[in-house]
């Protein structure tokens, strides 16, 4: 005996509805759960396959901006709380402008190699011969 059962994935209660869009905006399975959206019909009717196509749009829509829009602000928002921490952790938030600039000079003169030059004394008591026998 045939039963008809209803998928989880399903738009008859909030509950359900959110979290099919959850799974869509994640990207998991959509093509099916479109698929299921386009061919339904209404309630107690067998669906009709390829009955609504204009869902498809929706789906479409949806995505770009869950995906696009949504995902990118998030990750904005988790890369400037990383860099604020960074920051924290080197203590450049506690800086004055004067202090964070003498601290740049500091570091390019760590940097700067000076080149050492011998003079030769003149002196000739200074003088210091080789004698390569």
């Amino acid at each position: 005996m045939r039963e008809w059962t209803t998928p989880f994935n399903n738009y008859n209660d909030i509950g359900h509805s959110m979290m099919t869009f959850f799974e869509i905006s994640t990207l998991e399975m959509w093509p099916g759960m479109m698929y299921d959206a386009i061919d339904s019909v209404s309630l107690d009717h067998v669906p009709i396959e390829g009955n609504n196509k204009m869902i498809a749009i929706i789906f479409i829509f949806f995505i770009f901006f869950t995906t696009f829009f949504i995902m990118n602000l998030f990750i904005s928002v988790i890369v400037d709380k990383f860099n604020e921490e960074i920051k924290k952790r080197q203590g450049a938030d506690n800086f004055t402008d004067e202090q964070k600039e003498w601290v740049k000079i500091q570091r390019y003169l760590a940097e700067v190699v000076v080149p050492v030059i011998p003079v030769e004394p003149e002196h000739k008591c200074r003088k210091f011969t080789y004698n390569l026998v």
